[in-house]
């Protein structure tokens, strides 16, 4: 048999592979980094309820136990757990009442929750900051709408997939 004999001005295809490997992987850092940005946010934002929840008045408690009930805390970390392969179960379950192994994406729909939920926290909070008037079983409500978008979501995607 011929053996091709290699083109001395070809570049190095291993070279080559080590460059693409590692355009990704600074890719996939930067992604992480910005995903890790967003979910503090949501973490903070628990934190700051929380800490208005425990001084407030008793009239303002049950708005403040309606934020809190939106789980910003415990989503803001848990994409990124699911996608470390983390074991996550308890905060998924506790969240979204189903174990995550039902969803075919979990550390997706935990991030598009936290996207919906965020969105919440902060459209209600603003109303509140310009003087509307914004009740716990409003805000409850909504969190469980976002929830259930999601889960509609899972499922409408669940029925579209061939068997």
């Amino acid at each position: 048999m011929f053996r091709r004999k290699p083109d001395p001005a070809a570049p190095d295809p291993l070279a080559q592979a080590r460059l693409a490997l590692e355009a990704t992987l600074k890719r996939e850092a930067r992604v992480t980094t910005l995903a890790w940005s967003g979910f503090q946010i949501a973490a903070r934002m628990d934190e700051a309820l929380r800490e208005a929840q425990a001084g407030a008045l008793p009239e303002a408690r049950a708005l403040l136990d309606a934020f809190v009930g939106l789980h910003l805390g415990p989503l803001s970390g848990l994409p990124l757990r699911l996608l470390a392969g983390e074991d996550a179960s308890e905060a998924f379950q506790a969240v979204f009442g189903f174990p995550p192994k039902l969803f075919r994406d979990p550390a997706r729909s935990a991030a598009q929750l936290l996207e919906l939920r965020t969105q919440t926290a902060t459209t209600y909070l603003l109303r509140l900051a310009t003087g509307g008037a914004v009740g716990a079983d409003e805000v409850a409500r909504q969190g469980q709408a976002d929830l259930e978008t999601i889960i509609d979501q899972e499922r409408e995607a669940r029925r579209a997939a061939p068997a």
